[in-house]
């Protein structure tokens, strides 16, 4: 293995040597130099136990009585003394291998590291002196251990120009070679770097490094695929402060937003802006955004200072000019209507007396797309709503006012009420009353009734109402109004009505009869002619019980007297008219008449008178006798 880089000391000591002799302090305690046996005196490895060798004297040095202690740093600790398995140190002249051993594998938990180890050599006569030798180098990886590539440390940011000194640690193996990153992802050798340290000088540019470290357990030294890798480590070169793209003036509009950028956007640059000379708190990136801007804010001068930790500041400012914005626009607007099934349209515009000079107008829909009309407009039979949007633009800033809204309103009407009536009735010569109303459950939300006689007069009423003892018929409306539109529905028609009865039909009959004792039939019926139209006639005997048949009947042999009634029922009202009373009637026969006669007398040629007659006695009441012939006839007397 080759390696470079061994540090010097070199001790200005032509002074101490004219003043304190020279020749007795470099036989005393120098030249104070070590070095591993074999062939890496600097540099030495052990994989495993004992791989590596004694350390010894480099250069001689005479003189006699002196003393010596040995010290180690572990992966770049500070260092600590060299002691034996009795604590005591070590202060033999030369470090031994069994020394070495016992200390690194007894003293440490996880030996396998890096190890720097030095001596120091101390005289008290004839001139006192202490020396502490330049360190060897003994990287150390323990039987089954993972070896690492180390970690770098150093400066991550240096100014254009820097020298520095990267260092890595905590490998376990020698530095083969440090390489630098000379494009993405491809590193290169850097010429007689093998030391763990490396010094750059005068870098411009961001540069990053990394160690290549040999793996000492992989049985071959020197470069090959089993060495390992440091981390990488970047060197952050900061530029001087800069400004690529300086402020410029600005004009912005009341209420718009506007940006001030640089363009040295650079994350080791640090900003701040200033409005006025005057810091503004939190404003401190490469840009400064400052949200709906007021006339306040007219002339102001807005700086930023650009900062780094290299370089002097630099700075760039800019002037703002606000420009006000136009008033929004006062809008003429046609009055919310009630659909009502015909067309309507509404329009609304900006009058020439409300347009300020020097400004336009521009009308945008609900969805803000650009209206070009010099107004707008809703056309519709049905109910709808629409708001538009009208901003004044000034000509010649073209600063924007606020929108002003206006809504065109078709409202929706009412739906036609739902009334509930009284059925309707049929006169009876009673009192009637019959009422129509909306039930609460009915009525819309929003909405009130509105009751109305069949002239269209508005009643006051909450219902409708026909009072009446006679048959009667009304018609009334009802609608539904919007307490808050105003808008009316279309209306109800509810009519209320008192039937009329009909008529007690017209019966004819067969007059009543005498008993003859022979069979008779008697009826009695409504003839066609009289039956009243839209109605239909219904028959009860003596008992009210409904007869089926559409007529009375009377048949029987002896005196009888059967009572019937009849009535007309309205087929479509069901009114039921005063029943018709009649009676059929077979009248009984009177007795014979019991007779009272002179008794049979003889002929005797002289005229005879003989009579016979019914006595007042035997004459029935309520009846007269009539007197017959032999031959039929009548007799007067």
């Amino acid at each position: 293995m080759g390696f470079q880089g061994y540090r010097f000391i070199v001790v200005l000591v032509i002074f101490a040597w004219n003043l304190l002799g020279g020749a007795n302090l470099f036989g005393q305690c120098l030249p104070n130099t070590i070095k591993f046996n074999g062939g890496e005196p600097t540099y030495n490895t052990a994989c495993g136990n004992e791989s590596y060798q004694k350390i010894t004297t480099k250069d001689a040095f005479g003189g006699s009585g002196q003393t010596f202690r040995w010290e180690y740093s572990f992966n770049g600790s500070p260092y600590a003394t060299v002691v034996d398995g009795g604590n005591n140190p070590i202060t033999s002249e030369d470090l031994d291998k069994p020394e070495i051993t016992a200390y690194i594998k007894n003293r440490q938990v996880s030996p396998s590291g890096n190890y720097m180890i030095r001596r120091i050599i101390t005289d008290a006569a004839p001139v006192a002196c202490t020396e502490i030798s330049d360190p060897v180098f003994l990287y150390y990886s323990a039987d089954g251990t993972t070896v690492s590539g180390g970690t770098i440390s150093g400066t991550s940011q240096v100014c254009s120009g820097a020298n520095g000194t990267l260092t890595v640690q905590g490998h376990t193996g020698p530095v083969l070679r440090w390489e630098y990153e000379s494009s993405p992802g491809v590193f290169t050798a850097i010429p007689g770097a093998d030391y763990y340290q490396y010094s750059y000088a005068n870098l411009t540019v961001t540069t990053c490094f990394r160690a290549r470290v040999d793996d000492i357990c992989a049985g071959v030294a020197g470069l090959d695929a089993s060495d390992d890798y440091s981390n990488t480590f970047c060197v952050t070169v900061v530029p001087d402060p800069f400004i690529t793209s300086p402020l410029t003036n600005t004009s912005r509009c009341e209420g718009t937003n506007v940006t001030f950028t640089i363009g040295s956007v650079n994350p080791l640059f640090s900003y701040q802006w200033f409005v006025n000379d005057v810091a503004i708190s939190g404003a401190t990136s490469s840009s400064l955004t400052l949200t709906s801007v007021t006339p306040t804010m007219n002339g102001n001068i807005y700086k930023v200072v650009v900062s780094g930790a290299c370089g002097s500041p630099e700075t760039s400012s800019a002037i703002l000019t606000v420009n006000s914005r136009p008033l929004a626009p006062v809008v003429t607007k046609d009055g919310d209507v009630c659909a009502d099934g015909t067309p309507k349209t509404l329009r609304a515009s900006v009058t020439p007396a409300n347009t300020v000079t020097g400004t336009t107008i521009n009308w945008y829909d609900n969805l803000g797309n650009p209206i070009t009309a010099a107004q707008v407009e809703l056309s519709s039979t049905a109910a709808d709503s629409r708001t538009f949007y009208a901003e004044a633009v000034n000509t010649a800033t073209t600063c924007v006012s606020p929108r002003t809204a206006v809504t065109l309103t078709i409202n929706p009407r009412p739906l036609a009420p739902a009334v509930t009536a009284t059925q309707s009735i049929c006169e009876d010569g009673t009192p009637k009353s019959l009422s129509a109303r909306v039930l609460p459950a009915d009525i819309q939300p929003g909405t009130t009734i509105r009751w109305y006689d069949n002239l269209g007069n508005l009643i006051p009423e909450t219902q409708a109402v026909l009072n009446s003892t006679a048959a009667d018929s009304r018609t009334f409306y009802a609608e539904a109004v919007n307490t808050t539109t105003t808008c009316v529905s279309p209306r109800t028609t509810v009519i209320l009505t008192i039937y009329p009865k009909p008529l007690a039909p017209t019966v004819t009959a067969t007059p009543p009869v005498c008993e003859d004792g022979t069979p008779k039939s008697l009826s009695a019926r409504v003839l066609p002619a009289d039956i009243q139209t839209g109605t239909t006639i219904r028959w009860y005997d003596n008992l009210g019980n409904l007869i089926p048949e559409t007529q009375a009947v009377l048949n029987s042999t002896a005196a009888d007297s059967r009572t019937f009634y009849a009535e007309a029922v309205n087929t479509f009202t069901t009114c039921v008219g005063p029943r018709t009373t009649v009676v059929l009637t077979i009248k009984p026969r009177p007795a014979a008449p019991v007779v009272t006669k002179d008794a049979d007398v003889c002929e005797d040629g002289t005229l005879k008178t003989l009579t016979a007659s019914v006595t007042p006695a035997n004459t029935v009441t309520g009846t007269t006798i009539n007197w017959y012939d032999n031959l039929g006839n009548p007799i007067t007397a």
